[in-house]
């Protein structure tokens, strides 16, 4: 550091010698030098009161005096400056022994001039000491706006720890809380300072050194509440600890209930229909066999057109109750297909003797009159039968094969060889199909996603379309099935990507969805079809692959990790149909999601079931919560629009909007929106 010269030439200096014509000496000396500040006195005894009015620069001290010597005087001076004030004082003696030179530096003496002395020295020795003593002066300044700048910082972090909604902590080398900010009193109902970390939470609860976890927090009247909480060192190193935790109470007890939403019919409160393909298949696979039933009750859609929505349910669960009692001898596990659809599975069962006994209970004990809001309503119920694992071992197979014994029969009617023109057409069009993509019969129509608020096409859905020569256009429902069981699912999907990409050349930053198949997951195909496409030129965020709800459920381990692999390419994923499926919520925060898509299932009846408007709110409020967009699909009035909006539901796709277009009519609208000109 650089100290300028009249930096020091403004230095108080004080002269203390007993002999008045040394003081007058050295205050010529000094002032002669430049020196604006001189004070000289003889008495010994005025140096520290004139210290303390008025702080010195420098002491040019002698030792030998008579009523106080140097020493006592340094000892005096060491007895009033602060701790970390540095005053340096030069002594002035003719004495040379070591003795009287030690004693004087261990009272505080920073140099020496012996007398008589040489001018250049003495001014030397004050220049160097006055420079070390600005040196210490500027080093105070800094340590006191230092000081200045921690305590706000401090003050400040206080306000922000006092403010934020979760507990904050911190704790000790020992574990005992050192820090509590003021959300962490008022979910404890107490500040914890100064307890054990471990008191606040249940008892065994074994928190990590760092990470997250989620326990059982305890309050003080030892209610408890489940708590999610990071913790992470204080200081590298260190063995204190920060924590911040959060109460999770409501979000437990919503994820408890979109758990169950996810596997149970909310009219029948029964398991749905994908928590019984898990419960049938599990059945089939543990006792290697057993029978699938399902009553297809007709005239349930009449009962809700004559009645309403809410008497129609209140029947529906009433023959689910009596299909409990009536299956309970059998340890049936029952279940609601939807639409109007309840089955009941039973283990061990492979004969059709037994079958059709237990399948007559329930048709008996169902096809009766009966009795809703005071209204008699006869049930004209047909049962169909199909056994595993003679009729099939996949829930979807057993329960489309009795679905279509019940549909063709009357009574009961088990599955058999008279119901196969339903597979005869599944082979014939397997066989067309294997020819489809080399004859060039797919075809790709976009559904446009538009903003709710604006009605602005903002990306667009890819859907498969198949165009056969003599059967014209094949439903996708009749098609994609059987693509996905012969396995042509893997290379139709390959295409339906790379054509998504060519098309959406034209569409600047428009985005693409493209459905994946279960079956494509776990097959490098997919992988490959997307890394070339994105070589092609297109943008990775533009485009978005969704993956049904169920699919990802089939094996969520794997799904995890193929989607983790499709998501570091930087596309988007999305979970379509999301809450008809039984997906756990844990599993759901482990995927790499950026959307859920509401199912048109929950859509098609808001305004008219609170059950829906409840499930839509709440999958909005999750995807808030994991931070995911959400898609409304099946929107078809501008009640529906209006009621999403008001959810905070911010895209959504329907025919309120546009049915399916080709590739050349979304570039039209594009075209149009861009420059006001209709489409050519």
């Amino acid at each position: 550091m650089i100290i300028l010269d009249s930096t020091l030439k403004s230095a108080r200096i004080l002269v203390v010698d007993d002999n008045l014509a040394n003081v007058a000496l050295l205050e010529a000396l000094l002032e002669d030098e430049g020196f604006e500040d001189v004070t000289g006195i003889t008495d010994s005894r005025e140096v520290v009161s004139l210290h303390i009015a008025q702080p010195f620069d420098i002491i040019l001290l002698d030792i030998r005096m008579p009523h106080m010597d140097g020493h006592e005087v340094l000892r005096r001076l060491n007895e009033v400056r602060a701790v970390d004030d540095y005053v340096p004082v030069l002594v002035l003696t003719a004495q040379t022994d070591t003795e009287t030179r030690l004693a004087a530096l261990e009272n505080g003496a920073r140099d020496f001039v012996t007398k008589p002395f040489i001018r250049a020295e003495v001014m030397s020795r004050i220049r160097n000491m006055l420079e070390v003593r600005a040196l210490y002066t500027e080093r105070a300044r800094q340590n006191t706006l230092l000081e200045a700048m921690v305590a706000e910082r401090t003050g400040r972090l206080k306000a922000i720890m006092d403010n934020a909604p979760d507990v904050i902590l911190a704790t000790d080398a020992a574990g005992c809380i050192t820090d509590f900010n003021r959300a962490g009193m008022q979910i404890f109902h107490r500040n914890m300072t100064g307890q054990p970390l471990r008191t606040l939470f249940a008892s065994g609860t074994v928190l990590p050194d760092t990470g997250s976890a989620k326990v059982t927090a305890r309050r003080p009247d030892d209610s408890q509440f489940p708590m999610e909480l990071s913790l992470a060192p204080l200081r590298d190193g260190g063995a204190e600890r920060v924590l911040i935790g959060r109460d999770i109470t409501m979000r437990k007890l919503l994820e408890d209930e979109l758990t169950w939403l996810a596997s149970h019919d909310p009219v029948t409160e029964l398991p749905n229909r994908f928590a019984l393909r898990r419960m049938v298949e599990q059945g089939v696979a543990d006792s290697g066999g057993g029978m699938v039933l399902v009553a297809i009750l007709r005239g349930y859609h009449r009962l809700g057109d004559l009645f309403g929505a809410a008497v129609a349910d209140k029947f529906l669960r009433q023959v689910g109750d009596t299909m409990h009692q009536l299956m309970a001898a059998e340890n049936a596990e029952l279940g609601s297909w939807g639409d109007g659809m309840l089955l009941a599975f039973v283990r061990d069962v492979q004969d059709a003797a037994t079958a059709d006994r237990i399948g007559r209970v329930l048709h008996d004990g169902l096809n009766r009159l009966w009795v809703v809001d005071g209204r008699e309503v006869a049930l004209d119920c047909r049962v169909g039968v199909a056994l595993a694992p003679v009729h099939g071992s996949l829930a979807d197979t057993l329960v489309r094969r009795a679905a279509l014994a019940a549909s063709v029969g009357e009574g009961v009617r088990l599955f058999d060889d008279a119901l196969e023109a339903e597979a005869a057409e599944w082979n014939r069009l397997e066989d067309a199909l294997r020819l489809a993509l080399e004859r060039d019969e797919l075809r790709l129509l976009y559904q446009p996603k538009v903003e709710l608020a604006t009605g602005r096409m903002c990306g667009v859905e890819a859907l498969m379309r198949w165009e056969h020569p003599e059967l014209g256009m094949v439903s996708p429902v009749k098609f994609i099935p059987i693509a996905e069981e012969t396995g042509l699912i893997d290379s139709f999907g390959a295409w339906a990507i790379g054509q998504a990409g060519r098309d959406a050349a034209a569409w600047g930053d428009l985005k693409v969805a493209v459905n994946v198949s279960v079956r494509q997951l776990d097959k490098p195909t997919l992988m490959d079809a997307v890394q070339a496409v994105i070589a092609a030129g297109m943008d990775p965020a533009r485009l978005e692959l969704e993956v049904t709800e169920s699919a990802v459920m089939n094996n969520v381990e794997d799904a995890i990790v193929a989607l983790q692999a499709l998501r570091a390419l930087g596309v988007g994923l999305a979970i379509d149909d999301f809450g008809t499926g039984y997906s756990s919520l844990a599993y759901l925060s482990r995927l790499p999601l950026t959307t859920l898509k509401i199912d048109q299932s929950f859509v098609r009846d808001l305004g008219e079931r609170p059950e829906s408007t409840a499930i839509v709110n709440m999958v909005l409020g999750l995807a808030q919560a994991l931070d995911l967009q959400t898609v409304a699909e099946g929107i078809e009035t501008a009640i529906h629009a209006e009621i999403l909006t008001r959810a905070g539901c911010v895209l959504g796709q329907g025919w309120l909007y546009a049915k399916p277009l080709p590739a050349a009519e979304i570039t039209a609208r594009l075209r149009t929106a861009v420059t006001g000109a209709a489409p050519s």
